[in-house]
């Protein structure tokens, strides 16, 4: 399930990327799915240029799935509320991040309906280095 998630989540970078007119040869992405109890439960990333958010919820299991990254002092939030079964698998945020400069990012899952943080996987940094 991994495997064809990111091949599923590379897709739909290549296509986001392609729509905003971005050349997918000089894309950058980091991303990784968070397990919990041993299944997939969510999987989000940072994906540019310029720097995208992206979360997908993997697991019909009534949470929804959020990308969490820090700008300044500020954790920042990208939901993907619509269900791992929805048309819409993945939901794209803008980052606020500029250019040449460490991200830190972790994936989550919660509840959208009160925007409450149920649990996170391990913080990730990211060396963004593309403008």
């Amino acid at each position: 399930m991994k495997a064809s998630f990111r091949a599923t989540v590379f897709v739909a970078v290549v296509a986001f990327a392609s729509a905003l007119g971005m050349n997918a040869a000089n894309a950058a992405s980091s991303s990784y799915a968070y397990y919990l109890n041993g299944h997939d439960v969510a999987s989000g990333g940072i994906t540019g240029p310029p720097p995208v958010v992206f979360s997908s919820d993997d697991r019909a299991d009534g949470h929804s799935a959020l990308t969490e990254w820090l700008v300044g002092s500020t954790w920042k939030k990208c939901w993907d509320h619509d269900g791992s079964s929805s048309s819409s698998a993945t939901a794209f945020c803008a980052s606020g991040i500029g250019s040449k400069t460490n991200i830190k990012y972790k994936v989550c899952i919660g509840e959208y309906s009160t925007r409450h943080v149920i649990s996170c996987d391990l913080t990730d940094t990211y060396h963004w280095d593309l403008g």
